[in-house]
């Protein structure tokens, strides 16, 4: 398996199911030592996260973004509010 999908799913996995809290600080030498990967995967997938705003740069390191919370699944704020069909 490609190195950094994994890495990116995993990371992604644990933003949304919270393992990783809203505000906590990431760094590339601790993933490296957690999830077992060279920092050119982890930069790739902290990067796409990025884009997907569930991460932010927070100085020489990163954060994961404090509105996580909001778009984990299940999250009240994702729901799409159910409308009765028109009558008639």
């Amino acid at each position: 398996m490609p190195e950094q999908p994994h890495v990116y799913d995993r990371l992604r996995s644990a933003i949304l199911d919270l393992d990783r809290v809203p505000g906590s600080r990431i760094t590339e030498r601790g993933l490296e030592a957690e999830l077992g990967a060279s920092r050119t995967p982890l930069r790739a997938a902290l990067m796409r996260l990025e884009a997907e705003g569930l991460v932010r740069r927070d100085g020489r390191g990163w954060e994961v973004s404090p509105s996580t919370s909001a778009r984990s699944p299940g999250s009240a704020s994702c729901a799409t509010p159910w409308r009765a069909p028109p009558y008639g």
